[in-house]
């Protein structure tokens, strides 16, 4: 299939009279430039022919963003901040608001002089819920 797939972008590229601005030619020449690296894509199974996750995540940010009025540049960053987390969570399967509540209820009863990898360890992908 990637072989018949090759001979016709090789009979696109040389296709008599085609303007060299034509768009579908410099496709066409970048795809076979690119040619050696396409069968790994199928060969791996590291690659992923899709990004829904991706989209995924960018609905979601989509979505809250219209919930929320930001109303300042630090706003802002703090929302991004939010959403970084949230997304993080989702990705490691963690429940977004029990790690919300357990990590604001460890902060605040750390003192001012917590080591900064105590910190580390509250990131969604190292956090495991406080016993209580």
């Amino acid at each position: 299939m990637l072989e018949k797939i090759r001979m016709r972008l090789t009979a696109v590229k040389d296709r008599i009279g085609v303007p060299p601005d034509d768009p579908l030619l410099a496709a066409t020449e970048h795809a076979l430039r690119q040619w050696n690296e396409i069968p790994r894509i199928f060969a791996s199974p590291t690659y992923k022919l899709d990004n829904n996750e991706v989209e995924r995540i960018n609905r979601y940010i989509s979505l809250t963003r219209r919930r929320l009025t930001i109303g300042s540049h630090s706003g802002a960053e703090a929302a991004a901040l939010y959403h970084s987390l949230a997304i993080t969570c989702h990705r490691c399967s963690v429940n977004v608001f029990d790690y919300f509540c357990d990590i604001v209820d460890r902060c605040a009863a750390w003192p001012p002089n917590t080591p900064i990898e105590k910190y580390r360890d509250l990131l969604p992908d190292r956090w495991r819920p406080s016993q209580k």
